[in-house]
């Protein structure tokens, strides 16, 4: 939205909703909001990191944001939020399935695959190593090969 003014210096900003979503869809969480004032290139953030929803949080709908200050943008507990919350959404594999970035060319359907891609490697993984036992082993492979403190067999040798 743009306006043909400057805003001048902003304290509060008072942001609402009328909870008129589709069940499940009706709430918001409001992070943070940025305002960038085009004439003057003022920028202002105001966190509220809070529920706009009935059935959750404090029930609020409406709510009367300060503007935050420096130090409140550079806090510990800000930023390390923050990252976070931005790391298990979309840095970690699993968990970016079920909270998908909103900014992310990187589809629900994209990251399930690579799950179950990675799922499987491992479960394929596990299966070539499972009850490896270096004297049956060598029993079947017939032979035993040792350089120094390392003992392997073909299959062994195979396998890897």
């Amino acid at each position: 939205m743009s306006v043909e003014v400057p805003l001048g210096p902003l304290l509060y900003l008072r942001v609402w909703h009328d909870n008129s979503g589709i069940k499940t869809k009706a709430s918001w969480y409001l992070n943070m909001i940025n305002v960038l004032d085009l004439q003057t290139g003022e920028k202002n953030y105001f966190i509220c990191d809070n529920w706009l929803a009935v059935e959750k949080g404090d029930g609020l709908v409406d709510r009367v944001v300060p503007l935050a200050t420096a130090k409140e943008l550079k806090s510990f507990a800000h930023l390390f939020t923050q990252s976070v919350k931005k790391k298990f959404s979309d840095g970690h594999l699993w968990f970016s399935v079920f909270s998908r970035p909103v900014r992310s060319n990187f589809t629900r359907l994209q990251r399930i695959s690579c799950c179950i891609s990675l799922l499987f490697c491992t479960m394929i993984s596990n299966a070539m190593f499972y009850r490896q036992d270096t004297q049956a082993t060598a029993n079947k492979a017939g032979v035993l090969m040792k350089i120094g403190p390392i003992e392997f067999t073909l299959t062994q040798l195979w396998i890897s």
